[in-house]
């Protein structure tokens, strides 16, 4: 219910939205608000359930920072920098 609050609220589509969880359960939330998920986990290892829905699983925040610049490319796909794994507005 909170990611589609927000996604309600900031009136952005899920597909072109990024979730960064750490828990099965947030994970599962912003998987049914239809939005990609880079699980980062942090006690316990990740499920094969979560395995299953993640876009990306990373152990550490730090990791992600080198695809920060790709995984928020513009949303013009032409763009030099559009990342072509990465829903735009117009997939």
């Amino acid at each position: 219910a909170v990611y589609r609050l927000a996604l309600a609220r900031l009136g952005v589509p899920a597909q072109g939205c990024l979730a960064f969880e750490d828990s099965d359960h947030g994970m599962a939330a912003a998987v049914a608000a239809g939005m990609r998920v880079v699980v980062v986990p942090d006690l316990k290892a990740p499920t094969d359930a979560v395995r299953a829905h993640a876009w990306r699983l990373v152990d550490s925040m730090e990791r992600v920072l080198p695809h920060v610049e790709g995984w928020f490319a513009p949303a013009n796909p032409s763009h030099p920098r559009a990342w072509p794994g990465f829903p735009t507005a117009t997939s």
